[in-house]
């Protein structure tokens, strides 16, 4: 506002310059002159507007007084100026002196209309000057306390910010210690850890989460141990196995060696014995019919030693092949039971032996059959037929027992010989297995029989067991159901 009034005054003396300029020369343009007015409005009109403002804002009764007093002053101009704007248009064609033209610039300027143009402007500066003064020292109050409220709320902010800060530290301390302990326990391996729930919400999701974690990777590390438990058991049971089978091997392994010299000397054995009885038939001087007749009979004993043999090789060699081809039908079970009985009586007879036989009355009264290979289970039974005669003392009785249980067909032979040892029962059906006392007893054995046996009796879906003790003697029972009754 200070610089409009400034302004005001410097257009007045261009006004007051240009008129001179006019009436002395008369060169002086008018457009200028109307400038200047139109300019010396203009600054009016701001004034007045910043007046008003001025008043509107004022905040105490003095200031609104000084206001009005510009007001006023303001007025005053706008008369004297628009006075001064008729006088200069009213002089346009005026021909003065040059001391009349002074008197006319001291008049129309400086005393118009008996007011002093100059002394209001210079008045309406200074009490500008003066309002701006003060409401400079009330900008630098004001200031002095913004900057005094300003500091003492940053004292007080910061100490409300240091308070907050402890108080927010002790809050966050628990918490954070306990998730800090949770993930040392993690790292240590300590997966069973568990965090204690939280009042903030915020870190009691975090330690939700955080036991949620734990429990996958303590399940993960149970999965794993059971996993890696599961291989460890399976590679042991696999180990055992492989022991197992390699144990079977080296058996295996040692059984055919055995079997191999035991079939050498089979073979040597009556072949030198053949070969011994010819050599020394046709030996030396012409012999009796007689003597020949001796020679030739124990030729014929050897040779019947060596073919006893060479069948067994036979039966070892086709035995589970032609096996394989059972001629099965249903036979009725007196029939098969009979053809049992008199298969061993009759070897019992050649045999010089004494055969009990126990004869169940529900085998002979029942009309059931078995479905069987008579050929194949007739050779099954002379096996163990032949094993009962051979492991006992001649003198010694055997016992065949013929029944029906739980609807299966029963046959058992039962010798009082030299028996089996209790660790050699687990082998006895293993081919070329042969135990220490039948091998002392009886050196030509093969090893091949009870193992035949056993195959022949299975491929009738039947079962074989064998009970023994040691030097009191054996006995071997097999089943077959009956038929309607397979399992």
């Amino acid at each position: 506002m200070l610089a409009e009034f400034i302004a005001l005054g410097a257009d007045k003396q261009r006004l007051k310059v240009w008129l001179a300029q006019y009436l002395l020369t008369n060169d002086a343009p008018l457009s200028e002159r109307d400038r200047l007015l139109v300019q010396m409005e203009h600054i009016l009109s701001n004034l007045q507007s910043l007046l008003v403002n001025d008043q509107l804002l004022s905040d105490d009764e003095q200031d609104y007084q000084e206001v009005n007093r510009q007001i006023r002053a303001l007025s005053i101009l706008e008369t004297n100026i628009f006075a001064l704007k008729r006088s200069l248009l009213d002089k346009e064609s005026i021909t003065l002196s040059e001391a009349e033209i002074w008197r006319l610039l001291i008049q129309t300027f400086d005393k118009l209309e008996g007011l002093d143009l100059k002394s209001l402007i210079a008045e309406a500066i200074e009490l500008q000057r003066q309002r701006a003064s003060k409401a400079e020292s009330a900008a630098v109050d004001a200031l002095s306390k913004v900057r005094t409220i300003v500091l003492s709320l940053a004292v007080f902010g910061s100490i409300t910010a240091v308070l907050l800060a402890v108080l927010l530290l002790r809050a966050l301390y628990s918490p954070i210690t306990r998730l800090l302990e949770g993930t040392s326990a993690v790292a240590s391996g300590n997966f069973t850890h568990r965090i204690a729930e939280l009042d903030d919400k915020e870190f009691r999701n975090v330690a939700t989460s955080f036991n949620t974690m734990s429990a996958a990777l303590e399940e993960a590390r149970q999965a794993e141990l059971r996993h890696t438990l599961e291989i460890e058991q399976e590679v042991s049971s696999r180990t055992a196995q492989l022991k197992h089978a390699l144990e079977q091997l080296k058996q295996a392994e040692a059984q055919q060696k055995q079997f191999f010299a035991d079939v050498s000397h089979e073979l040597r054995t009556p072949a030198t014995a053949i070969r011994g009885e010819a050599e020394i038939g046709l030996r030396g001087k012409d012999k009796t019919a007689e003597e020949y007749k001796e020679t030739l009979k124990r030729i014929l004993d050897a040779s019947a030693a060596l073919s006893g043999r060479i069948d067994d090789l036979l039966l070892l060699i086709r035995g589970e092949n032609s096996m394989a081809l059972l001629d099965v039908q249903s036979v009725p079970l007196v029939e098969v039971a009979t053809e049992l009985v008199s298969k061993a009586q009759r070897e019992a007879k050649v045999q010089g032996r004494e055969l009990r036989l126990h004869f169940d009355d529900a085998v002979e009264m029942s009309e059931h059959c078995i479905r069987v290979d008579m050929g194949k289970l007739l050779q099954a039974w002379q096996i163990l037929f032949d094993n009962a005669v051979r492991y006992s003392p001649a003198t010694t009785a055997l016992d065949m027992v013929v029944s029906i249980s739980n609807n299966q067909f029963e046959v058992s032979i039962t010798d009082y010989g030299i028996g089996i040892a209790d660790y050699e029962l687990n082998s006895v059906f293993d081919r070329y297995y042969r135990g220490d006392n039948a091998r002392k007893l009886r050196p030509d054995g093969l090893g091949i029989g009870l193992s035949l046996a056993k195959y022949l009796i299975e491929q009738h879906r039947g079962f074989i067991q064998l009970k023994s003790r040691l030097h009191q003697g054996t006995t071997v029972m097999f089943r077959i159901g009956l038929e309607g009754f397979l399992p």
